[in-house]
């Protein structure tokens, strides 16, 4: 069984590690932080309620 919900901010940093984990997983490479980036890009789907995990 699937199970969704929407992203609160009380997860948004260990869902943020996760998703750098699986991207250095598919060949992404650490040579910039992008935290800043996932925090602005899922801050702002999760204000507009068009983001779900």
């Amino acid at each position: 069984m699937i199970s969704y919900q929407k992203l609160t901010k009380k997860e948004l940093d260990t869902f943020i590690q996760m998703r750098i984990r699986q991207l250095c997983k598919e060949g992404a490479t650490e040579d910039i932080d992008l935290v800043p980036a996932l925090q602005d890009y899922y801050n702002r789907h999760m204000s507009d309620g068009t983001f779900v995990y």
